[in-house]
């Protein structure tokens, strides 16, 4: 049954409404394998004047990650509607059908869940936000950078750092807007390179020097062309300083 997908759905939910007490538990197992196909009949169910087969639908949809309660019921067909302000005004019972909407296949609708989900400010959005900085739409990710920087959650650290060197200036800066927002400093060369690259702070990577060698030799081939430029020339000075260091000792054993 479970191979059936969706076509086996309505007669599974007939089984849980009207069969034995087995047979609506091995319905609901079947359904809740079955996954995202069978939550809007799970959620008509809710709705059956029986106890007993209200809790199990209930059961398969927690079990499943879905929030039962008639708010998120609401919050779901918000986003159906696309009614972005009223879903940002309900909070929290929001959230869940929000971070779904993060890997919708509609890029606009992507787009308005980070959105919103940095206005709402839960925590549980920061990882699946975290996950929306690797977007492949270039606005989906400037948005979950500005909605981490709103949430301010330590944990969303690792992946804004990693974004501070996107092939966007935007989504660069927004990262590090947002790692200054929740007070991250860089604790290693690289992610100094990186802060002061996202923040067009090329002076200061400069100043870096060898420490930041490695991290501007990746640099050469960046899909930006100013990264790319600004790492080769960084990397010229610091070979040229490195030269200018070798011909000096030898001028100076020379003269020993």
């Amino acid at each position: 049954l479970v191979a059936l997908g969706g076509a086996a759905v309505l007669p599974l939910i007939k089984a849980l409404r009207t069969g034995e007490r087995g047979v609506r538990r091995k319905a609901a197992w079947v359904l809740q394998e079955i996954g995202e196909p069978a939550v809007a009949p799970l959620c008509e169910v809710l709705k059956d004047s029986e106890e007993e087969v209200r809790a199990l639908a209930g059961e398969v949809l927690k079990r499943m990650g879905w929030e039962t309660g008639e708010e998120t019921e609401v919050a779901r067909r918000l986003v159906r509607e696309g009614k972005w302000e009223e879903l940002a005004s309900l909070g929290k019972p929001a959230v869940q059908p929000l971070i779904r909407t993060l890997s919708d296949p509609d890029v606009e609708k992507r787009r308005k869940a980070a959105s919103v989900l940095g206005v709402i400010g839960d925590r549980k959005a920061v990882e699946p936000l975290c996950s929306s900085l690797k977007d492949g739409d270039v606005e989906v990710r400037i948005r979950a950078a500005r909605a981490l920087g709103k949430i301010g959650d330590a944990g969303a650290a690792a992946g804004l750092s990693a974004s501070l060197l996107d092939e966007s200036p935007e989504v660069r800066l927004r990262a590090a807007e947002a790692l200054d927002r929740m007070g991250w400093r860089p604790s290693t060369p690289r992610e100094s390179a990186s802060y002061f690259i996202a923040t067009r702070q090329w002076a200061k990577v400069a100043e870096l020097g060898e420490e930041a060698e490695q991290t501007l030799r990746e640099l050469l081939s960046h899909a930006d062309r100013e990264v790319r430029e600004e790492a080769g020339w960084i990397l010229e000075q610091i070979e040229s300083a490195r030269e200018l260091e070798s011909l000096l000792k030898d001028t100076g054993r020379e003269a020993d």
